[in-house]
Parts: C-alpha cells; structure tokens; sequence
C-alpha cells in the first residue's frame, strides 16, 4: 500500500511577481516547492525569496520539507497514521541519497538538497523525530525535554538553512538557542491546534507550579484556573524565549558571524509574542498570527540591517 502523505492542492497564484522577490520568472520546476513552502512555512518561504539566487531552491526545499512534516500532526485522527508517514519521510529521504525518486516533489527535491549541500543525514533524522512530539499527546516532563526537541526541530531547520546560505556550520549552541527561540514564539500562538493534534509545548512541571493538571487541559470548556495557569506558563516561557533570542544575538556577534537570509525567521519571534499580547486574545482559543505584508515588512527588514 502506497504510505506516501499526500499534497494538498497548490494555492491560487498570488499577485507576488517572481521576478520581483527572486526567482525567475522560468522557475516552473519550483512551483510545487513554492507552494508547499508558501502554504506552510510562510517565514521560511519568504526568507528563501530573500537569500541569494543560487540557494533558493534548497532553502525552498527545506522549508516544504518543514511544512509537509508540520502538516502531519494537523491531518492525522490516529497517532499510528502519523507514525506511518513519519517513517515515510525516512524511508523516502535514505532512497533519494541512493538515487532513487519518490514522485514526491518535495522529498525528491530535499533528496538532491541534501546530496549537492552535503548536509548532515543525522540532523533530517533528528527533525523528523522530533515532531513525534506532536503526535503523543504528551507533555515534555520540563524544561530540558522542551529545549532539546526545540533544538531538535526549529533549530537544525535554522542550522541546515544557515549553512545552505553560507557554507558554514552554525555553532550548536547558537542553533539550540535560536530554535527555542523561534519554536516557542511560534508554538505559543498556536495552543488550540497543538491540543487537539497532540503534544502541548509548556513542560508538565511549569504547568503542575501554575497549578494546571493535563486533565484540566481536557475539560471543556476551559476552567477559570486552567485559562489562568496557562497563561501565567506563557508569558514565563515567553520570556525565555526573548532571553535565548539575546543569547542568539550575542552569539553571532561573538563568533562574527552573519545573519544569513535562513536565520530571517527569527525577526518574527517578537511580532508574534506582540500579536498575542493583544488586548482581549484568549490564548486556550484563538490563533495568534501576524499579516502577511507585515511579516514581508518584518523579514525584509531584518534582510536589510542584517539584524534579527
């Protein structure tokens, strides 16, 4: 039986002129990476358009690779399915380095991105692994739990990204930090869709010190307690965040390193904390997400100032 996840059907076409952000305008054979990219990974997607012409179409690839892993979880009743197409992914990457095609075009595409860029199998691994996660239905047990898969995910994808642009390996501790960094900003937003898909990102031990239990987090509709524990849980974990953005920021100073287009996400971490810290936004039940000319606003400017 064919195990392969499907794709969705590719989005209308936008008025954004290619030529205008990028590509050229023959890139045909990057429309199915365009729209898997732009469907799912917008920061990514915009930040690939951005980068130097000649890394474009492995940035692409990479974040349709992102964005197909992302949609498992938000597309599968059963965690088994999701395992399922988890180990697709594997079994599908490990054929493309032997050579051989899928007819996925975002798999057979991060295959030979992967091949050309010389880029470490064992880090595909770790991030397929890591949005397991988000099919158990489980919390992580604390903080260390958090950060690793963060670092796991969000960060090799940056790491991966930086090094297709620059050639260089980004230094893990920048990598760990910057994932957690933009993992959170992104997931904090996002707490109705990761309950009902499965995993939740706020640690079971900073939840138990607000007092919110992981049944409270089942009951419907939601106590006065849970809403308020939760959102105290939040903004601690918001504040990590920011600090490990801090962190990122003096890294890349120290090491004189720069900000590559890859690492372009990362002007997104204090848009999104703003977008949930709007006045009367109920984090337990509303999306929090930042307006796609201003998240074009956002990333082209941090392109331009080379800051994050």
């Amino acid at each position: 039986m064919d195990q392969r996840p499907p794709v969705a059907s590719p989005l209308p076409q936008t008025a954004e002129p290619a030529a205008t952000i990028g590509l050229s305008s023959d890139a045909g054979g990057l429309q199915a990476l365009r729209d898997a990219a732009r469907r799912n990974e917008p920061d990514r997607y915009l930040a690939a358009l951005l980068a130097p012409a000649g890394c474009q179409p492995d940035l692409l690839a990479l974040a349709a690779f992102a964005g197909e892993l992302a949609r498992i979880p938000a597309t599968v009743s059963d965690p088994m399915i999701g395992e399922i197409r988890l180990q697709w992914w594997r079994d599908a990457v490990e054929a493309g380095l032997r050579g051989e095609t899928t007819g996925h075009p975002v798999a057979d595409a991060l295959a030979t991105t992967i091949r050309t860029r010389r880029l470490p199998m064992a880090d595909i691994h770790s991030i397929i692994d890591a949005r397991a996660f988000d099919l158990s239905g489980d919390l992580h047990a604390g903080d260390d739990a958090l950060e690793a898969n963060m670092a796991a995910g969000e960060g090799l994808l940056l790491a991966l990204g930086h090094q297709i642009v620059t050639g260089q390996v980004l230094p893990a501790g920048i990598a760990a930090q910057a994932g957690l960094a933009y993992g959170l900003a992104r997931a904090l937003g996002r707490l109705p869709a990761l309950l009902h898909n499965g995993g939740f990102p706020v640690p079971a031990t900073l939840l138990a010190r607000e007092g919110v239990s992981r049944g409270m987090l089942a009951e419907r509709p939601f106590a006065e307690a849970t809403v308020a524990g939760v959102e105290q849980a939040a903004m601690a974990l918001e504040g990590r965040a920011r600090q490990a953005l801090a962190t990122v920021r003096t890294g890349f100073a120290r090491h004189t390193c720069d900000v590559s287009a890859a690492m372009l996400p990362l002007a997104m971490v204090e848009p999104y904390f703003k977008a949930q810290n709007r006045v009367g936004f109920r984090r337990l039940e509303q999306i929090a997400d930042v307006l796609p000319l201003s998240r074009l606003w956002h990333l082209s400017r941090a392109r331009l100032t080379a800051r994050i």
